[in-house]
């Protein structure tokens, strides 16, 4: 990389490899040679490093004879480059800004601001703005690995406490009673009532358990979601309970089922953002919470997670 386009077109290729290897070659050389070729004058080249002028000279004639070219032309009063010369204080810049920013990159991680992050995810959190949340720590920690793993509140919980995710997004209603994990709110949210366009309500300003009650419900799989035993416990506070439950797991299959029945779904307002057929979306006039929620194990949460959540909220 940074002798090749110095002596490619000067050298045969077993030359050229010859000079790439050369253990001999150091960075010490390089950096002699680049602050020569800034200062285009021994005397301070060799101040600025700290040096004598005789090491800094026979440096850079070590440094010529290993790639075989010059690098200076030097007269009684001038350094200057050759063409090789510029060709190498070039790759000289890119290589000592790239291993400048390796060396912090190194410290960062050590310091675990850079640690990469395991997150565990619902498969609707994309749909309740987790996007925006992640291009936004993309542009904080461009170099940070995120990983992200689709699993179920319960099965997130699991992977927390065995210290295989770091943080876990599940809906307000799963981030309730989790001791010993720690829930903390990203998203605020609401629930709406989703039916299909022709269904006799889909013309109501917004709707209650009241009026809901008397049609079936399609509801997300209790084992994979509390936000039923969370809809179902208001509705039961208020003496209503409903004409009978469909039981889902996969959202896209729930909705899909409502836009082709008389059935009702409580589901949360994002939801209704998306590009749904034959669907309509009423708002509940229920306080109920629907938002995203990070949960996670405070004692064995990372740095880097403690600043990921500190962003995110």
């Amino acid at each position: 990389m940074l002798i090749f386009s110095i002596i490619r077109q000067n050298f045969p290729l077993e030359r050229r490899l010859i000079a790439v290897i050369n253990d001999k070659l150091t960075l010490r050389a390089l950096r002699y040679f680049s602050v020569l070729a800034q200062t285009r004058h021994f005397g301070q080249a060799a101040e600025r490093l700290n040096i004598t002028t005789s090491p800094l000279s026979s440096n850079i004639k070590e440094l010529e004879q290993q790639l075989g070219v010059s690098l200076f032309e030097r007269n009684s009063r001038n350094v200057r480059l050759t063409a090789a010369g510029h060709a190498l204080k070039a790759e000289c810049e890119q290589l000592f800004k790239q291993l400048d920013q390796s060396i912090i990159r190194v410290q960062q991680v050590a310091q675990g601001e850079l640690a990469d992050l395991t997150i565990g995810l619902i498969s609707t959190a994309f749909w309740s703005g987790l996007g925006e949340l992640l291009t936004a720590q993309r542009q904080r920690r461009p170099q940070q690995q995120l990983e992200l793993i689709e699993a179920s509140p319960q099965q997130q919980k699991k992977l927390i406490l065995a210290k295989q995710l770091d943080i876990g997004l599940v809906r307000y209603a799963d981030a309730q009673q989790i001791a010993p994990l720690t829930a903390r709110r990203l998203t605020h949210e609401p629930f709406m009532v989703a039916l299909n366009a022709q269904h006799p309500l889909a013309q109501q300003p917004q709707l209650s358990f009241s009026q809901v009650a008397h049609h079936q419900w399609c509801v997300f799989n209790r084992q994979n979601s509390a936000s039923t035993e969370l809809l179902l416990a208001a509705s039961q506070q208020q003496g209503i309970t409903p004409l009978a439950l469909k039981s889902f797991i996969e959202p896209n299959t729930l909705m899909a089922y409502v836009a082709h029945s008389d059935n009702v779904a409580i589901v949360p307002a994002s939801f209704a953002n998306q590009h749904w057929h034959n669907l309509t979306f009423i708002p509940f006039d229920e306080p109920l919470e629907a938002g995203l929620w990070a949960i996670f194990h405070q004692p064995s949460l990372p740095v880097t997670a403690t600043e990921f959540l500190n962003h995110l909220t």
